[in-house]
């Protein structure tokens, strides 16, 4: 197989893929995303070259960021579609990753803020206020409005702006079940 018919297979160029590699190995090692700055160093390229490839690759939906956000980029693209996954396969002769199963189309830690407001709903009868989601997980108020913004837009969640425990959960029936959280 030609190595133009391999990476026809996949959502991401070489060069993409060896972007979202470094992302994702600098993410895991250090327990957080790099800056532009240091994917600038490690590439060895100019930090116009490196924005653009952020941008490319948030418009291609492998990663997320926060615009203005330092260290906020995310890979979204599943571990095993990740160049070094689809590399081994391919050696040992195996092209296509094996199905894991439904996956829930929201990250882990949005599902654990979704669990929180369902089950806080069902037990006050009033969403909880971003103080009470705020003491729960013990991060700050910047964190949990970015969440709820997050879940916002990603259709998750509605509110109102401006107006205290207004959320309401937009889950569609053939979601995943939430995780179980204890209050």
């Amino acid at each position: 197989m030609s190595t133009s018919a391999k990476s026809a297979k996949r959502p991401y160029t070489e060069k993409q893929g060896r972007y979202l590699g470094f992302i994702q190995r600098f993410t895991k090692a250090r327990g957080y995303a790099p800056t532009e700055a240091g994917i600038q160093r490690h590439f060895g390229v100019s930090a116009p070259s490196v924005h653009q490839m952020i941008v490319r690759l948030t418009e291609l939906g492998l990663i997320e960021r926060v615009p203005f956000a330092a260290r906020s980029i995310r890979v979204l693209i599943p571990d095993d579609e990740m160049p070094a996954a689809v590399a081994a396969r391919e050696a040992a002769g195996d092209p296509q990753p094996k199905p894991a199963g439904p996956k829930p189309p929201y990250t882990a830690r949005q599902g654990q803020y979704l669990a929180f407001i369902q089950r806080y709903t069902r037990q006050h009868n009033y969403p909880p206020s971003a103080a009470d989601i705020q003491m729960f997980f013990g991060v700050s108020a910047p964190s949990v409005h970015l969440m709820i913004v997050t879940l916002t837009k990603r259709g998750f969640i509605e509110r109102i702006p401006y107006t205290p425990r207004s959320i309401r959960i937009l889950l569609p029936a053939e979601a995943e079940v939430l995780p179980q959280l204890e209050l």
